[in-house]
């Protein structure tokens, strides 16, 4: 007996009935009980929207197997994103790399979705206690670390996480901040080696180069941290205080100020190159 493709045959009903009938709203009930095999209250509970599109896509896959569009889904959705790092000593990268169905961007601190795609693939240098061992060099060692998309699905599908977690109850926050999307985006530029994702990358070098030469005229993290940020504001005004925390924190270290002057132009190309994304 051949068997019944349930869950494609569900959502094509759905389809068709929001397209022909003449209703206000059309129920879901055949879909969530016989397609997703939802029982009880699973199917009127608000569920996570990425997880139930790698469930869809899941389920899409299987009712598909062994037929002429099984490579359907994975054609069409398939990117590969991860996580690398670069050790600061002896440059030697590390990469761990999976197959994505959607690339993830923070909301929290992003006007439009461009900036939270740049966001997306920032590095973060981890030095003092936080350290990473490397291989290479047989010691833990200043280390930029980031996530990265290799490549691009035919169709990319972003998810926009709209929360952050309360410190003080420890409950998920929603943010209802202004969040604008373009009509059209490239996504090129935040690819490994496009424009945003290669100006991200010199960004992460000029805060690890603030960070040494923070630590070797004897900054704390705080005080290093406060003037990375300065370095980091997009106007000459906003960057007037970073003289006064170099004076007081480094002693008119030229290389701290070079350092700093340096973090300065990185974040500045990064800007241009998200405008240039828009």
């Amino acid at each position: 007996r051949k068997r019944c493709r349930v869950l494609p045959l569900e959502l094509q009903r759905l389809f068709t009935r929001l397209q022909l009938l003449d209703r206000r709203s059309i129920g879901t009930n055949e879909l969530t009980e016989r397609g997703f095999k939802w029982t009880g209250s699973q199917g009127s509970v608000q569920h996570d929207v990425a997880e139930l599109n790698r469930k869809l896509y899941e389920r899409i896959e299987k009712s598909l197997a062994r037929l002429p569009g099984d490579r359907l889904v994975g054609d069409l959705y398939k990117g590969v994103t991860g996580n690398a790092m670069t050790c600061m000593r002896c440059s030697a990268p590390r990469q761990s790399m999976q197959d994505a169905y959607d690339v993830i961007v923070t909301v929290k601190g992003f006007a439009d979705l461009v900036g939270a795609m740049s966001g997306s693939v920032a590095k973060e240098v981890m030095a003092g206690s936080n350290a990473v061992t490397c291989e290479a060099c047989d010691m833990k060692t200043p280390t930029l670390r980031g996530s990265v998309i290799s490549h691009l699905p035919a169709v990319l599908v972003v998810t926009a996480n709209r929360y952050e977690l309360d410190m003080r109850t420890f409950e998920p926050v929603k943010i209802k901040d202004r969040f604008e999307y373009p009509l059209v985006l490239d996504a090129r530029p935040f690819v490994a080696g496009g424009s945003v994702a290669a100006a991200q990358e010199r960004l992460g070098v000029a805060h690890a180069a603030l960070i040494a030469a923070g630590e070797a005229a004897g900054l704390g993290r705080d005080e290093m941290d406060a003037l990375s940020a300065c370095a980091g504001k997009e106007s000459r005004e906003q960057r007037a205080q970073c003289g006064e925390l170099l004076e007081a924190a480094g002693g008119g270290s030229k290389a701290l100020a070079d350092a700093a002057e340096a973090v300065a132009a990185a974040t500045a190309d990064v800007r241009d190159k998200e405008k240039q994304a828009r």
